[in-house]
Order: structure tokens, then C-alpha cells, then sequence
């Protein structure tokens, strides 16, 4: 029989089970439990080849073999990272498999502008994916890139600045922040909108 997972042709005969993959690579497997596609983004696609509950084997569109885990589910995020989830617990590895973040999140977003979110205990941290620089999570909503080197967050009810190493530029005052320029946010507190320098840390 035949059957089509995503855009890996799976062709069933007997115990095994063949896929066939882009630009006609082939690899067969012996009684494989399921065999499963994950989709990229983009033209990225993914398969996972599942031989036993710990023998969980990841390849690529063309046939290689990118890792192996004892994971209960994958998702890919972008930029060659997956989340991957053990008993309603998730982290981060890159496509060798190797861990950027341990398994202990209660959830994790796709990448946006090279930021990943975390979510642990109803609090919100960030995974920086150049930097590989991590924001705990310590905040009411998603820490925000506002520039390079700072990000917008929430706490306590207000909103504030923190940077990448997770020191915060006090203060944590603000109702309400919109983007002004790098340098720069227009700021409100009660009923007045200023002007405020994040570097200074005053209203100018």
C-alpha cells in the first residue's frame, strides 16, 4: 500500500515500510510503531520515524538523519530548532538534538525575529536564538524586543524595561509604551504621555 505523509511518500509492504523522499532517496524500516510528519515553515518539512516509545528518529526532507529522542511530541519553531514536549513538559534543542532549553516549560512559541516565548507557572520569559541569551520567566506577558539590547515587559501592572541579561532598567512605571525610535519610547503615566530615554532612564 501507499500513502502519502506530507510530502514523504510511505509505500507498506509487510512488516516494513519504505519512504520515499525528495529527489528520490528511499530508506526503509522494520516494523516501525508510526511514522509521523512535522511541518516547517516554508518548503522545510520534517519526518519522525518512531520505533519504539524511547527510539524517536527525526530526518529532513531529503533523507537525513537529523537526531534521535525519547520525546512524547515535536514541533519545529524555525531556524533548525524544535520544541519538543515529555510528560506536558517542553524545551528546546537544535537539529542535532542537542538541548537549548531544558524540558520544563508549559509552553513555547514559534520564533519572531530570532525571540522565541516561554511560558512557566503563568509567567512569561524569552529565548533569544542568535544570542542564545534567556530571559527567565518572571513577567505577566511576553518580554518584547525593543531594540538590540532591550526588551519591553510587563510586571506588577506595569510595564518596564529589562535587558538581555535580565537586569531590569528601573523604573517598572508605565501604563501604557509605544515605540518612539531605538533610543527612545513615548511613555504614559496616569495622564501624561512623555518622551523617555532608555538609556538615562528619565523622561526627557
Amino acid at each position: 500500500s501507499l500513502r502519502a505523509e506530507g510530502p514523504f511518500v510511505l509505500a507498506t509492504k509487510g512488516d516494513s515500510v519504505t519512504v520515499h523522499f525528495k529527489r528520490g532517496g528511499t530508506q526503509s524500516f522494520y516494523k516501525p510503531q508510526k511514522i509521523a510528519f512535522v511541518p516547517g515553515k516554508d518548503s522545510t518539512s520534517f519526518l519522525v520515524v518512531q520505533k519504539s516509545a524511547r527510539d524517536k528518529q527525526v530526518f529532513d526532507l531529503r533523507g537525513g538523519k537529523l537526531f534521535a529522542s525519547g520525546f512524547d511530541a515535536l514541533e519545529y519553531v524555525g531556524e533548525d530548532i524544535f520544541a519538543i514536549s515529555k510528560k506536558d513538559r517542553k524545551g528546546l534543542v537544535n537539529r542535532r538534538g542537542e538541548s537549548l532549553l531544558a524540558t520544563e516549560y508549559d509552553a513555547i512559541g514559534t520564533i519572531k525575529g530570532s525571540v522565541i516565548s516561554v511560558l512557566k507557572n503563568k509567567k512569561f520569559g524569552a529565548y533569544n536564538t542568535e544570542t542564545r541569551k534567556f530571559i527567565k520567566p518572571d513577567y505577566d506577558r511576553n518580554p518584547i524586543p525593543y531594540n538590540a539590547s532591550t526588551l519591553l515587559t510587563h510586571k506588577n501592572g506595569s510595564y518596564g524595561f529589562i535587558g538581555w541579561d535580565n537586569k531590569p532598567l528601573p523604573p517598572f512605571e508605565f501604563d501604557e509604551v509605544q515605540y518612539w525610535n531605538d533610543s527612545i519610547a513615548l511613555t504614559k503615566k496616569g495622564a501624561a504621555w512623555g518622551l523617555y530615554d532608555i538609556q538615562s532612564h528619565r523622561l526627557i
